[in-house]
């Protein structure tokens, strides 16, 4: 899926807060909008972390408030409505 992502949904990479990893998985989201259907199992497929490495993450961005979580719906919250909420 080829996604347009906006300079100003970009905000996020010089918020020196999140870990490179969080940043990574943020920008993982954003740009495969399909992936927001999975759940961190699923991303690990993707990546060379650990599942306990992934959870740390997730919750990194959920404490920040990047990632809003309401019964099993994921929705990265600094975006406009042009997003949907999607199940994780």
């Amino acid at each position: 899926m080829n996604t347009k992502v906006e300079k100003s949904d970009l905000f996020f990479l010089q918020d020196n807060r999140l870990s490179l990893a969080a940043k990574g998985l943020l920008m993982y989201l954003l740009v495969n909008p399909e992936e927001r259907y999975a759940n961190c199992e699923n991303w690990l497929l993707d990546s060379n972390n650990t599942a306990d490495e992934m959870e740390t993450i997730f919750c990194e961005l959920v404490r920040f408030d990047y990632i809003l979580v309401k019964e099993n719906h994921l929705k990265l919250s600094f975006l406009s409505e042009k997003y949907e909420e999607v199940k994780i």
